[in-house]
């Protein structure tokens, strides 16, 4: 009912009535899952929200035709899940509008910075088994630890990073409580 009020659309042009929601491990798993749907189902949209986000919010949705009606499938990664349920979680918190681009402003920042980092995080991972994967064919396997050190250490820094975006984030609502009080 929020989507027909929020996006003035008739409800037999709403795609996700009908969905599921499939976590995988990484983004090489997303691709896999969004070719084999594809493969199964010729005809279907695929939305990838992956590098143009929707307010922070990024998945591969695809949706597919069956009996004449839409069903919306949403693959996400295991970060992209979390940080999904975490803006969800914030909505409830603070202000619904905040999943659509409203709220406050910090709110939408934090989130935001989080959603990047979830990206960063994910592309570095791709490069570690990259570069894992390359010293393995190159009968290097012993090496290849000592050849993800630099990527590794990124992971690392952005982790923490994410650390601070939340203790950020905790120290914002507190702020708000006190003034409210």
């Amino acid at each position: 009912m929020e989507k027909l009020h929020r996006e003035t659309i008739r409800l037999s042009q709403i795609q996700d009535i009908a969905g599921c929601r499939l976590l995988v491990t990484d983004l090489e798993a997303q691709d896999r899952v969004v070719e084999e749907i594809v493969g199964l189902f010729p005809a279907a949209i695929v939305i990838d929200r992956r590098l143009q986000p929707s307010y922070g919010y990024r998945a591969v949705h695809v949706v597919v035709v069956s009996d004449r009606a839409s069903i919306e499938v949403q693959i996400r990664t295991a970060l992209q899940h979390l940080w999904a349920e975490m803006s969800e979680k914030v909505s409830d918190i603070e202000d619904k509008a905040i999943k659509y681009g409203g709220g406050p402003a910090s709110t939408q920042e934090l989130l935001a910075r989080l959603s990047r980092l979830v990206l960063g995080i994910e592309e570095h991972d791709l490069e570690v088994r990259r570069i894992t994967a390359q010293s393995v064919e190159a009968g290097r396997s012993a090496e290849a630890y000592d050849d993800t050190r630099e990527v590794r250490e990124r992971v690392t820094y952005m982790q923490k990073e994410v650390t601070d975006i939340l203790q950020d984030y905790i120290r914002l609502v507190q702020e708000r409580n006190r003034e409210k009080a």
